[in-house]
């Protein structure tokens, strides 16, 4: 019976040191995994940070040139409106020329914004 008792704490120790190890190398595996996890999320984090800050330029400058279009609208309306009285008078005249100096400078900066816009557009978002 002893015999058998040694073999069988030879046996218990050799399991719970497999197991041990077994456990040890498990936790060392893990750990290395959610490491290189976490470091890899970081790195998509970047490029999904780097791809939205280019989409919210983007977004600005449409932006601006949709808020241009609607002045340029608003221009040529008070332009036509002024062009359509029959006689103008000083006021009226000085009002149309300023109207169309500032009708030109919103559609020059329309165009800038709008080809902006392409520019950021064709790099791409990878």
């Amino acid at each position: 019976m002893t015999q058998e008792r040694r073999v069988s704490d030879r046996v218990r120790r050799n399991l719970v040191a497999t197991v041990s190890t077994i456990i040890a190398l498990s936790s060392v595996g893990a750990a290395f995994t959610a490491i290189d996890s976490r470091y890899a999320l970081a790195g998509d984090f970047e490029t999904y940070k780097l791809n939205t800050q280019q989409q919210l330029q983007v977004y600005q400058m449409e932006n601006r040139a949709g808020m241009l279009e609607l002045r340029r609208q608003s221009l040529e309306d008070a332009i036509f409106t002024l062009e359509s009285k029959n006689s103008l008078s000083d006021l009226d005249k000085a009002l149309l020329n300023r109207y169309k100096l500032h009708l030109q400078d919103v559609v020059s900066r329309q165009r800038q914004f709008e080809a902006a816009a392409a520019v950021e557009k064709s790099k791409g978002v990878q």
